[in-house]
């Protein structure tokens, strides 16, 4: 995981302190994204609005911000990395659990089949009646499993 890098740069009158009701907007960004802004407004008449200091104060937070909000961002595509993961390996298994189901009546079916099929025996009328009764009971479990 790479090193979140910030820059801040406070928008607004940077020559005097922020009159009341104006605005200062400081870009939250991460390396070269922005995620966010921070928008703060000067109070009334009577405060004494926002000077150096402040700004460095607010620059620091938007910095902070900017990591949390980063970091908030990599722990969601962490949690999709592992959803699909699990996803993943919830398929595979349902693969492998279907296809078992559907070899085992398949290869008693050919089982049968073949036996039947093949001429150097002379199969007895109970033993042909007896793969003829596992080929219908696998077809018939075939069918309920598709």
């Amino acid at each position: 995981m790479r090193a979140a890098q910030t820059s801040v740069q406070v928008r607004g009158p940077a020559d005097a302190d922020l009159e009341p009701g104006r605005a200062l907007t400081i870009p939250m960004r991460s390396g070269e994204h922005v995620v966010g802004a921070l928008v703060v407004v000067a109070g009334g008449f009577d405060s004494s609005g926002f000077g150096e200091a402040e700004r460095r104060v607010l620059a620091t937070f938007a910095n902070q911000a900017a990591l949390a909000v980063e970091q908030g961002q990599q722990e969601e595509q962490r949690n999709r990395a592992v959803a699909l993961q699990e996803t993943d390996r919830l398929r595979t298994a349902l693969l492998k659990s279907v296809s078992h189901d559907l070899r085992t009546p398949l290869a008693s079916i050919k089982a049968s089949a073949s036996s039947l099929l093949d001429r150097e025996i002379r199969w007895s009328d109970t033993e042909r009646e007896e793969f003829l009764a596992i080929i219908n009971t696998e077809t018939d479990r075939l069918t309920r499993l598709v």
